[in-house]
């Protein structure tokens, strides 16, 4: 009996799984990153694919070549553009691999949490994706004139990863986007991409100047849309207070000479508190400093306590532009409140800007030499 009820259920499996809605392989294109921008016809959406190029080459890919192609298509909204850019494409996008999504600053003043909405409906989306704004259009970030062999995304990837090992922009992560903007003022902390044109050699042959990408401001978000930008200083005080930040790099002036010091973050311990009738967040953070070269031990020490002085500049300054200036929580205080306070956050929910703004900020720093 048993052995007959295994038969049923897997010739059950067989039948059922023929039945599901698949799509071959050779009907897809994959999707390596995605931009969106904003015209007078609607929503411009581009599509960076993977394209082999294996044309001169022993093999169907040929790796001198970027292997990749911009497609765009222009609809009412955002899954409009996206079936539009599937028509050209003649199957299915894929998205399973996407890594970037990029908005143009046609869209700094739209909601991003609604620009976000198919991506979040799309099951197919990496919530690790990197989501991020371009300083002018998304279509340019993603078809940008590079040296032979490299595609855009892939030099976004090392752009990217840089800045973020460095802190000097956020990661844009589109969980945390997505949890962020569940916040009652909407934040977020997103990069920004530019292209810049690299300067033309005199012995260079080429019509088309060569192009690189850059990230030289990190876009910040007050109810979903863009409010303002932080340079790398303040973009660095937000990740320490965040404890998002890994390793960075500081370069130090002391008597005439300059030293590069890499701080550790080794932890960082948040708290809100009552003092009196003032709402107090106070963060504790401690890192290390370290420095390759032999130096006397008061030099070191010097380096650290200089060190120490500079991450305390950097979440001061953060604190100033962040709440002080755009009144935006890039610090995730209602997190804090509703874990710390909640009565506190029930009672002022429906205004909670103005909790945000009474809230006095205190940062302690202690840095220690690395052994």
């Amino acid at each position: 009996m048993k052995i007959k009820l295994l038969f049923v259920a897997i010739l059950s499996l067989l039948v059922f799984s023929g039945c599901s809605s698949t799509t071959e392989i050779d009907h897809r294109s994959i999707v390596h990153a995605v931009g969106v921008d904003k015209n007078e016809q609607g929503y411009e959406v581009s599509l960076q694919i993977f394209s082999p190029s294996g044309s001169g080459s022993d093999t169907p890919v040929d790796v001198s070549k970027s292997n990749t192609k911009v497609v765009s298509a222009v609809g009412e909204t955002i899954y409009d553009g996206m079936k539009g850019c599937e028509k050209l494409l003649g199957g299915e996008a894929f998205m399973g691999h996407n890594k970037f999504i990029i908005f143009g600053s046609s869209l700094y003043g739209e909601d991003m949490d609604r620009l976000l909405g198919w991506f979040r409906k799309e099951n197919e989306n990496y919530l690790g994706v990197t989501v991020g704004y371009s300083e002018s259009t998304a279509k340019e970030i993603l078809d940008i004139k590079l040296t032979d062999g490299a595609s855009a995304v892939e030099n976004m990837e090392l752009i990217h990863s840089y800045a973020v090992k460095n802190g000097t922009t956020a990661q844009g992560d589109l969980l945390v986007l997505f949890n962020d903007l569940a916040l009652t003022t909407k934040s977020g902390f997103l990069p920004v991409f530019s292209v810049k044109d690299k300067e033309k050699s005199d012995n260079s042959d080429k019509e088309e100047p060569e192009q690189y990408l850059e990230i030289k401001k990190t876009a910040i978000l007050k109810g979903g849309v863009v409010a303002g930008f932080l340079n790398s200083d303040e973009v660095m005080g937000v990740l320490w207070l965040n404890g998002e930040i890994d390793k960075c790099k500081v370069t130090v002036e002391i008597d005439g000479g300059f030293y590069d010091v890499e701080l550790e973050s080794k932890w960082v311990f948040p708290k809100i508190y009552k003092e009196g009738e003032k709402l107090v967040a106070s963060f504790d953070i401690n890192a290390e400093s370290r420095v390759v070269e032999e130096l006397s031990s008061d030099i070191k020490r010097r380096i650290c306590e200089y060190s120490q002085q500079k991450i305390l500049e950097n979440c001061q300054k953060a604190i100033k532009k962040t709440v002080e200036y755009y009144r935006t929580d890039v610090l995730r205080i209602e997190k804090l409140i509703k874990f710390y306070k909640p009565s506190i956050f029930r009672q002022y929910s429906d205004d909670f800007e103005r909790v945000l703004t009474s809230v006095e900020f205190k940062a302690e720093v202690n840095c220690k030499i690395a052994n």
